[in-house]
């Protein structure tokens, strides 16, 4: 997929014309979770797929630990 910038829930937020609590309350509510969960996914794609680039690795990095719950673990395992 090409972009033209890149994707993120603030943006998405700003295209559609809500604001991050309505995206929220949109995230919550079982007749809109799974289409907000799919747009996730989409700009958790794209992240991840960042991380192979190494001029925005650390931009991805931040955000998928930020946004994703991703987190980093030691060589032994732990978090």
């Amino acid at each position: 997929t090409s972009w033209v910038s890149p994707p993120t829930i603030t943006g998405l937020c700003g295209k559609l014309g809500i604001s991050r609590q309505t995206w929220s309350k949109y995230l919550a509510a079982d007749e809109t979770h799974d289409i907000c969960d799919e747009a996730k996914r989409v700009i958790e794609t794209y992240l991840q797929e960042r991380l192979e680039d190494k001029n925005s690795a650390a931009g991805a990095k931040f955000a998928l630990q930020a946004n994703y719950d991703w987190r980093t673990h030691d060589s032994d395992g732990t978090v």
